[in-house]
């Protein structure tokens, strides 16, 4: 849900470019890169770069047919990517363009635009019917940019309980960062809270957007953290291949960023459940040498 801008400063090239945003506006996926081989690390930019690029249409956009025509710029520049086709000229483009050629072509293009359709939900403006459909977005939305990570780096998710297990990683991620991005979604007339959740705790839009009804929406929050926390707690259970983990290693710091906006006194208006660098990198560190999230 992080904001962006223009990928690559004048005059850096376009691939330290995308990475020194992805460091700035997605850190815990940058820090998660560090652990993947060299030669991925310029991919995994660029599916990262191309992640908050998408964020960005649907905050961005002043009309939802505005939204969907930039979406589906991408959608064809991906689509001319899978083929081996000549990349449109644009710096994302391009990076991912030549992310392809040293992975598996389509299937890294099936994932991002697996992606795109799960992001078009954010031009809808309606909010979700129930918790349920809130994780499926959730897991859908974070599994997009996981299984295009993990084809970056070369992993294999062939196997049903690889796939059983990103699942459960992209649907703790998804909810504990749409938990973490409360206040600004609120303010946007976009807060992360299904329908029933506004119902049962009396919640309407325009009360979120005027940063009211706090400890209804601390309520709100705490049942989408235990979902969050259930999906950890089944991901948790399964060790992680080498190949994999640098893809979604940073769902190890769930746990963390839960217990953080578990406080009694937090403000979910203001807090957005920070950790410090150096506790994160430690949990990384030690995550990647258990071989579990």
């Amino acid at each position: 849900m992080a904001e962006t801008q223009s990928a690559g400063p004048d005059g850096a090239e376009p691939q330290q470019g995308l990475d020194a945003l992805v460091r700035r506006a997605d850190e815990d996926r940058w820090l998660t890169a560090r652990f993947a081989p060299e030669p991925a690390r310029a991919g995994l930019a660029a599916v990262y770069a191309f992640n908050l690029e998408i964020a960005r249409i649907a905050e961005h956009a002043s009309e939802p047919m505005l939204g969907e025509i930039r979406l589906q710029w991408w959608r064809e520049a991906l689509d001319e990517i899978s083929q081996g086709g000549p990349a449109r000229g644009h710096e994302l483009a391009l990076a991912l363009d030549e992310a392809a050629s040293r992975c598996a072509r389509t299937e890294l293009c099936a994932a991002l635009t697996c992606l795109i359709d799960a992001r078009a939900r954010d031009l809808d403006g309606e909010p979700f019917a129930d918790l349920e459909a809130l994780g499926a977005y959730a897991e859908a939305s974070a599994g997009g940019v996981m299984r295009a990570a993990a084809v970056t780096c070369g992993a294999e998710l062939s196997d049903p309980d690889a796939e059983r297990f990103l699942r459960a990683c992209a649907r703790a991620w998804g909810l504990t960062a749409l938990m973490r991005a409360f206040a600004p979604l609120a303010a946007d007339g976009r807060a992360p809270v299904p329908r029933t959740l506004k119902t049962k705790y009396d919640l309407p839009d325009a009360l979120l957007a005027q940063r009211g009804g706090r400890s209804g929406v601390t309520a709100a929050l705490g049942e989408i953290g235990a979902a969050a926390q259930s999906a950890y707690d089944d991901a948790s259970r399964q060790s992680v291949d080498v190949a994999l983990w640098p893809a979604l290693g940073y769902v190890a710091l769930v746990p963390g960023y839960l217990k953080q906006m578990a406080k009694p006194d937090r403000d979910p208006y203001a807090d957005a459940g920070e950790r410090l660098l150096l506790a994160r990198q430690w949990r990384l560190l030690i995550s990647s040498l258990s071989g579990r999230i």
